[in-house]
């Protein structure tokens, strides 16, 4: 940085705010993922050469909009300074890497979000290489074929792979198998006449899959199946055979790897799941590219939630930059370090169709070992615990057997050498090791929130009127008690077209109104409810391909209907109340509707204590302490209901009081004249930015808050002591993650000054993270937010 700089930045600020109006939203959708009262990411080790266990805290709370599930809109990134061992020096899967404990807030059978259900998933180490492997029983080609043939006969004794059986997904068939060097992709088999592919039908075979070369023949070749594992089960359990351990990956009733059944790793974690492999080439098309990015490491979870849905929960380890290949991603360099991405379900697919209608917030909490641990499940069938029944289906869970362990099951995955039955004889092979140096290491949790068209303040995904404003509907409570929805069915009166009759289907689709994303046209498929096998068609709503830019960058999908998403639904028709201004017209091939990213920091001290890392020092006096602080030396605190932050948002209300009674320093029950608008667990500002973020420690009553920690001084009562909870989480400032707020990361505003977010046709640039004030719009606020605090130490 030079002083020439230092000047410029402010007259180019001047410069561009005559240019350039800075248009703001008059509603927006709250978004505070926020990590824990003290931090988000801990390591239990912080010696040098350690490896330590990794304990991390994730969660959003009502009134915050829920995170998007879609790829890369939910990232933890990790110090490259901290090094991740790949898949390959853990040998196998299986191996018991940890466990994630969380709290949903689910609405159930058309409800709203009114039932809370513990989730545990436990999580096992999990293959990434994509191969083909021999089928059993063996399959051979019939007669030799050239590069055209669109269909072919084979030879098996046994029909390993084939049409699912019973109720399945239209029927769908979708099987990677390889003869030679060469991929084909079926989506038609015929046991009746060994038939692979269809001669009527050219569609049912593609030749060269996945970047290979058709090619001849010969009769007697070996036909081996790629272990690609497709979801293969009901309607209303999409996934339920990724969580089976019964070597049999496509549910046809053969096991085609039997390797892989009763071997006590569900099969989801042996194979890749297509869902994963697809997600993992940057072109999104995996008829031509095999993984752009073979993922570093891949830990897999499966849990029966609400004894209604089989969910199955992953994160895929990145190497360090590897994510920056992908659109939308290309920030996300080796300044970043290693990518941990979250896969909850399938993000590229319809919903399944379950009695979980909604899922609204939660809380979660992440132990990570930094020593792989040996699991009790393996081999079958272990004890009480290993097995779950769920759906009519067998689900493979996993049980801590500790490092070293207890009893050792064989094999023993403890990552430590010379453990009887070990799966690492010679030297141990660890998770995570810290550096060899004293230094100060920085992780992040990025989060996406999801999209909402109306500007109502209710995320798509749960506004059942996603296109007309519902001010005053809390899709949160109940249907009867939840505001505008006179005959409880979960369709607000400001889109039903009987709001006085109760009807919780109204299309009458099989898709019930809290769950259908187009509720008042049908658009389901098959008699038995499924959402559709191609995207943009029936519930399978995905308006941007994997592999293609989106615009705003924000996620792929809007989650409105491709039945509903249509211009003749745009907002500011019908009377609507929506500016025009705010409008964007739908579109099925476009995602509609403003969103919000951000990140969350913790700085940690390897081999030594410095106050960067200080959970109690806050030197910005932002309100957020230095070690979760994205920006230590910049004040850049989050922004509050009814006002706050560098640049206060002016469509926030509620939540926002005054102490009316004293409070002194130590003090964890605050008097305030209301509590309304509070909710536990979210974090409070009191004073704003006197006292670093609190938290609310349980259901306000109507005039007390109690807090998790006691007040660093007091304050008196009157409207000098407000108390404000936060609305959005800080925003990021250091764009580039170089460690300060420079010339390139004002270059990167500048660059795409007066981009807008939410509308499809509008020219790319917009990032939600570059949006700092959460207005929608990358504007001179935005500028001046760095502007102000040019040159301020971020990071390490």
């Amino acid at each position: 940085m030079t002083r020439k700089l230092l000047v410029l930045i402010p007259i180019l600020a001047v410069a561009l705010a005559v240019m350039w109006a800075s248009p703001k939203d008059t509603k927006a959708s709250t978004f505070d993922p926020f990590f824990g009262p003290n931090d988000f990411y801990t390591l239990t080790d912080t010696n040098l050469n350690a490896h330590p266990d990794i304990r991390a805290q994730f969660n959003t709370l009502q009134p915050s909009a829920n995170f998007s599930g879609l790829f890369g809109r939910a990232i933890t990134f990790g110090d490259p300074a901290v090094t991740n061992a790949s898949a390959a020096a853990i040998p196998g899967a299986g191996a018991y890497m940890g466990q994630l404990d969380s709290v949903a807030y689910l609405g159930l059978a058309n409800e709203g979000c009114n039932t809370v259900v513990p989730v545990t998933f436990n999580f096992v180490e999990a293959n990434t290489a994509v191969t083909a492997l021999p089928m059993t029983p063996g399959v051979t080609l019939t007669n030799a074929i050239t590069a055209g043939a669109t269909s072919f006969n084979y030879n098996s004794t046994g029909d390993p792979i084939g049409p699912p059986s019973g109720a399945s997904l239209g029927g769908q068939v979708r099987a990677e198998i390889q003869i030679d060097s060469e991929r084909i992709l079926l989506t038609a088999i015929n046991q009746g006449t060994n038939t692979y592919g269809d001669p009527l039908d050219n569609t049912k075979m593609v030749r060269g899959w996945n970047g290979t070369t058709a090619a001849t023949h010969s009769a007697g070749a070996t036909i081996s199946k790629v272990n690609v594992i497709f979801p293969s089960g009901p309607p209303a359990n999409l996934l339920a055979n990724l969580a089976e351990d019964d070597g049999d990956l496509d549910n046809n009733g053969t096991a085609e790897f039997p390797q892989f059944a009763n071997d006590g790793v569900a099969d989801g974690a042996e194979a890749i799941p297509s869902l994963i492999r697809d997600s993992f080439i940057a072109s999104g098309n995996p008829a031509t590219n095999d993984m752009t990015v073979t993922p570093l490491a891949r830990y897999f979870g499966v849990a029966f939630v609400a004894n209604s849905l089989i969910v199955t929960l992953q994160f895929v380890i990145g190497d360090v930059g590897a994510l920056a290949a992908f659109p939308n991603l290309d920030w996300a360099d080796a300044a970043w370090g290693y990518s941990s991405t979250t896969f909850l379900q399938d993000p590229n697919a319809p919903p399944s169709n379950s009695a979980i209608t909604d899922f609204c917030n939660f809380t979660s909490t992440t132990l990570l070992f930094g020593t792989p641990h040996d699991n009790q499940c393996t081999p079958a069938p272990g004890p009480a615990g290993c097995t779950g029944a769920g759906a009519g289906f067998t689900l493979r869970l996993a049980l801590d057997n500790g490092c070293p362990a207890g009893a050792p099951t064989n094999p023993n995955e403890c990552g430590l050498a010379g453990q009887t039955n070990g799966i690492c004889a010679a030297t141990s092979c660890f998770r995570t090791t810290n550096p060899g140096t004293a230094q100060r290491v920085r992780y992040y949790q990025y989060s996406v929130s999801q999209r909402d068209y109306d500007y109502d303040g209710v995320e798509n995904a749960l506004d059942t009127c996603a296109n007309v404003v519902n001010v005053g509907w809390d899709p949160r409570a109940s249907n009867a008690l939840s505001g505008g929805d006179t005959d409880g069915d979960g369709l607000p009166n400001a889109c039903d077209p009987a709001p006085a009759v109760f009807n919780n289907d109204q299309d009458n689709d099989l898709w019930v109104n809290r769950l259908d994303n187009c509720p008042l046209v049908a658009n389901t498929v098959g008699a038995g409810g499924g959402g559709g096998t191609d995207a943009n068609t029936f519930q399978f709503d995905f308006d941007r391909p994997l592999g293609s830019v989106v615009n705003d960058g924000g996620p792929n999908s809007d989650s409105i209907g491709p039945a509903c998403d249509i211009g003749t639904n745009s907002c500011g028709t019908d009377g609507n109340p929506i500016a025009p201004a705010n409008c964007t017209t739908l579109t099925a091939t476009g995602a509609n509707g403003h969103y919000h990213a951000t990140a969350a920091s913790d700085t940690i001290c390897i081999g030594g204590v410095n106050t960067e890392c200080s959970f109690t020092a806050d030197d910005d006096g932002d309100g957020v302490v230095n070690a979760s602080d994205t920006c230590r030396a910049g004040a850049n605190p989050p922004y509050v209901f009814g006002g706050g932050g560098s640049s206060p948002p002016t469509w926030t209300a509620g939540a926002n009081t005054n102490l009316s009674a004293a409070a002194g320093a130590g003090a964890t029950s605050l008097t305030v004249a209301s509590s309304a608008g509070f909710f536990q667990g979210n974090p409070i500002v009191i004073a704003n930015p006197a006292e670093t973020l609190r938290y609310i420690a349980s259901v306000p009553d109507a005039t007390h808050l109690t807090i998790t920690s006691g007040l660093s001084s007091a304050h008196a009562s009157g409207a000098s002591s407000t108390v404000r909870m936060v609305s959005y989480a800080q925003s990021l400032r250091d764009m580039t993650n170089d460690g300060f707020v420079d010339i390139s990361d004002v270059q990167k505003l500048t660059g795409v000054f007066g981009a807008r977010g939410g509308d499809p046709t509008a020219a790319a640039g917009y990032q939600g993270r570059y949006d700092t004030n959460y207005d929608n719009f990358v504007d001179i606020s935005d500028v001046q937010s760095l502007t102000g605090m040019f040159g301020a130490t971020c990071g390490p």
